[in-house]
């Protein structure tokens, strides 16, 4: 069994149902200049670029921002929107994580904490 699929089955045990992680940003995948790459030793060719922030949300108080370009959370390179919805659903809730991104050329670091997702039915 994978690691991925016994910690959700124990998260359903321990709570009732799976707690996945929100960050109140919507973002798209972006091709990375290959510059940033080289200056940055970035892992990946593409990123997620934010859209937008959710006012309070989780992005909104750790300093993130619309334009800003996701390229790394919790030490595993983001390549898509995939790979952050793969990580908020294995990373605890309410738990601070570090978000590493790009503001134009500069290399930043934000410690963000995911809230649990609401559930639509």
């Amino acid at each position: 069994m994978p690691s991925v699929r016994l910690s959700l089955d124990i998260e359903r045990y321990t709570h009732g149902k799976v707690r996945r992680g929100f960050m109140g940003i919507y973002g798209r995948q972006r091709p990375l200049d290959r510059r940033l790459i080289l200056l940055h030793e970035l892992k990946t060719n593409t990123a997620v670029e934010i859209i937008s922030v959710q006012e309070a949300g989780p992005a909104d108080a750790a300093g993130l921002r619309q334009g800003d370009v996701v390229v790394e959370i919790g030490g595993r390179p983001v390549s898509s929107v995939d790979d952050l919805h793969s990580f908020l659903t294995e990373w605890p809730v309410d738990t601070a994580v570090d978000v590493v991104f790009l503001r134009g050329a500069q290399k930043k670091t934000a410690a963000a904490v995911p809230v649990e997702a609401r559930q639509s039915n």
